[in-house]
């Protein structure tokens, strides 16, 4: 390997350029790195919603909102009509029934043809209002609800046929039973069911349990803070 005493003119220059050159490079490189700017990229922030549409956006909810609240008297009364029949006491009793029946000639008994039977059902009577007689008002400013109806009524009787129970049966001479006298006998039963279940409060407790039930389906809607008044056609 040459040293540098023992390199030619020629060669010595062509050294001493090569080092000159290197060293530029590096200063130059020192130089542009320490004239980079370190401060961050700066990013787009994203679009912020204005505040005016948000405001719009909140109040239309806010509308929104109150109508769904709005239960007006049609809105109520429309809801109770479509219950129709409403069912509010029942009656549930155990009839028996003693039938007898004897051929007559000119008003006198014809011996040995008498015939009987003596049976018992059991059965329900049903009592209720008819909804689509309801009618209603409703005073906001007052919070006052007041509602229009019929009287309870009897709306029908049921007699379970799988309870009959034939306690003794008879058929006279030419005096057969029929089912003639079965029906017959049912509908004086279901007549005196009804009449016996009235009297003994079935109407009064339908009417009260009309007037709860329907005051709790009112108040469901609206709430708690109004008043109801019934009112009986």
């Amino acid at each position: 390997m040459k040293t540098f005493g023992s390199m030619s003119v020629k060669e010595r220059i062509y050294l001493i350029l090569t080092v000159v050159f290197a060293a530029a490079i590096c200063i130059s490189l020192v130089v542009w790195l320490c004239s980079r700017d370190d401060d961050p990229v700066e990013v787009p922030a994203p679009p912020v919603l204005s505040e005016p549409d948000t405001i719009t956006i909140t109040h239309e909810v806010e509308k929104l909102v109150e109508v769904e609240k709005v239960i007006t008297a049609q809105i109520i009364e429309d809801g109770l009509r479509d219950i129709h029949s409403l069912v509010t006491a029942e009656y549930f009793f155990t009839e028996v029934v003693d039938y007898t029946d004897v051929k007559r000639l000119f008003g006198f008994e014809l011996p040995f043809t008498k015939s009987s039977y003596l049976v018992s059902y059991d059965g329900t009577v049903s009592a209720g209002i008819d909804c689509s007689g309801i009618h209603v008002e409703k005073n906001d400013a007052d919070k006052q609800i007041t509602i229009t109806l019929p009287h309870a009524a009897v709306q029908s009787t049921t007699v379970d046929w799988d309870s009959l129970t034939v306690y003794s049966e008879k058929e006279g001479l030419g005096n057969r039973t029929s089912v003639t006298d079965y029906n017959s006998s049912l509908s004086q039963l279901e007549e005196t069911a009804a009449k016996k279940a009235a009297d003994r409060g079935l109407l009064t407790s339908a009417d009260e349990n009309a007037k709860d039930l329907i005051e709790k389906f009112i108040l469901g809607l609206v709430g708690t803070g109004y008043e109801t008044d019934f009112i009986y056609e």
